[in-house]
């Protein structure tokens, strides 16, 4: 892949982020601050709420996590500066989040926590010593986590894939990467099925270098793949069989397709019994695509994209690769981190300025057609809608 300086900065632009199970993937992304910008679309950069309703939204500021309602108002912060938060992801009820943080400050490793949607309750899930945790995908019941676990502190490869109930206890070991001679073994991104009924995840491998290469050299990422597996980690089956390299699963609100991203920047979906493998966005005039998000009804899409060099807008398309929409339109703007309303009426996303990486993004809000662009909180990323409870 070949790097525009523009589009650099935007990948360097996310660590750590919010979203809602089985709804957004996105590249790493982290609290690093830009300016909100006013154009494109009817924005308002001065209007800080807009008139809907919409639930609650969780978002990222200097590290912490908040939430605020849907219009702008009550942003409290849940977690009060705890050393190292990413990995926000709200559990199907609405009712709680569960995040990733080391228990100190200067602490390498890493835990689950899960806090109520209010900021009480919060509990360490995991408590390891030598280990550390990531990546916690709700079951679809709420009452039960999924994530990885390893034992290298920087997090750059995870060797197991475990399950816990939601409180801690009964944490169980669905299955362990077997290494190989000239390949370490390991998974990201582990993700519930709808309903429940199964797991995808993606098996990674890293070439060991030499014996004689400088310790500086790092490992070379090799292939990697996605499977699926059931809940108790039995029945596992890969389903990009023709694709060498796969990323970040997504489950289609129906649990019927599974997108991922591919080689060359591309997105794909499968199947969920691994047939029919095509690409998703076929259709798609970018050079790179960044993140996506199916509507809570599966009929569309909305995704970032490289518009202009170094640039993301937010486009919206139906999702059969038809009828693209590009919603923001902007110059020296970065929007990306497309988050649906349960009632799949607005979006809410991450605005800044390419020019000014350090100073404050903000999160944004706009109705699903681009119009009624309202800025709601500064200084803040990755904002991600709770879901409905039903009550």
């Amino acid at each position: 892949m070949v790097l525009t300086a523009g589009l650099a900065v935007v990948l360097l632009w996310f660590l750590a982020g919010c979203r809602v199970a089985d709804q957004l993937h996105n590249a790493e992304d982290p609290d690093i601050g830009l300016r909100a910008s006013s154009a494109g679309n009817g924005s308002s950069g001065g209007d800080l709420h807009t008139g809907i309703s919409n639930g609650k939204i969780a978002f990222i500021r200097h590290s912490d996590i908040y939430v605020m309602n849907s219009d702008g108002t009550g942003q409290t912060n849940l977690t009060r500066t705890k050393a190292g938060v990413r990995g926000c992801v709200w559990s199907p009820n609405g009712k709680k989040i569960a995040f990733v943080a080391a228990r100190s400050a200067g602490e390498r490793s890493l835990d689950i926590f899960v806090t109520n949607a209010d900021g009480t309750g919060e509990t360490n899930l995991t408590r390891t010593k030598a280990s550390t945790e990531a990546a916690p995908s709700w079951s679809p019941d709420s009452k039960k986590i999924t994530y990885l676990r390893g034992s290298d502190p920087s997090g750059e490869l995870f060797t197991d894939i475990y399950v816990t109930k939601s409180n801690g206890t009964s944490q169980t070991r669905l299955i362990k990467a077997r290494d190989t001679k000239y390949f370490e073994a390991g998974f990201e991104s582990p993700e519930w099925s709808p309903d429940g009924e199964k797991i995808a995840f993606i098996r990674t491998t890293r070439v060991v270098p030499e014996k004689s290469a400088p310790s500086s050299v790092a490992p070379a990422t090799g292939p990697s793949g996605l499977y699926t597996m059931n809940p108790d980690g039995t029945a596992l089956r890969k389903l990009s069989k023709e694709i060498s390299y796969a990323q970040s699963p997504l489950w289609s609100p129906d649990g019927k397709q599974i997108a991922f991203s591919g080689p060359e920047q591309k997105v794909y979906v499968v199947n969920a019994n691994g047939t029919e493998l095509r690409e998703l966005l076929p259709n798609v005039g970018a050079s790179y695509i960044d993140s996506y998000a199916w509507s809570p009804d599966g009929k569309e899409i909305a995704f970032s994209a490289v518009n202009y060099p170094g640039e993301l807008d937010i486009y919206v398309l139906i999702a059969d690769g038809t009828g693209q929409i590009n919603l923001t339109s902007t110059r020296d703007s970065i929007e990306d981190e497309p988050s649906w309303s349960p009632d799949g009426k607005q979006l809410a996303f991450t605005r800044g300025d390419v020019g000014d990486v350090y100073d404050g993004q903000g999160v944004y809000m706009m109705d699903a057609d681009g119009t009624g662009q309202k800025r709601l909180a500064n200084n803040a990323s990755s904002p991600s809608f709770a879901p409905w409870d039903g009550e």
